[in-house]
């Protein structure tokens, strides 16, 4: 690979990504203001890639692709966090929505990422 080109397995990697994306987008249009619950989403795409990992490498699921499904989704939301760079709200900015505050609903997803995790580690 000569200096300033991306090979061809990056390539697909990217493409993958992309994809999942305009998935993530047309499914969630919206994206927190809030980072604590930006990064909740990315922790808990995180842990879905973990688990992923975990069948794949206990045999529970023969299969890479649902790795590189989940792979390509924790990237996608990276990026969402990374672009949306400026529109970062600190907590006296922020206004409640519902009866939910930002930080509630953070901590709300990041128990359901530990939750998701236990359940992983007690199979």
């Amino acid at each position: 690979m000569s200096e300033g080109t991306i090979d061809n397995k990056y390539s697909r990697a990217f493409g993958k990504i992309i994809e999942a994306i305009f998935e993530a987008e047309e499914k969630h249009p919206g994206w927190p203001t809030d980072p604590i619950h930006a990064t909740a989403i990315i922790a808990e795409e995180s842990g879905e890639l973990t688990k992923a990992a975990i069948d794949f490498y206990f045999k529970r699921n023969d299969n890479e692709d649902e790795m590189m499904k989940e792979a390509a989704q924790t990237a996608a939301v990276l990026l969402r966090f990374m672009a949306e760079k400026g529109t970062y709200k600190q907590e006296k900015d922020q206004t409640t929505q519902g009866s939910e505050t930002g930080a509630a609903l953070a901590a709300r997803e990041t128990l359901k990422f530990a939750d998701t995790m236990k359940e992983i580690k007690e199979q």
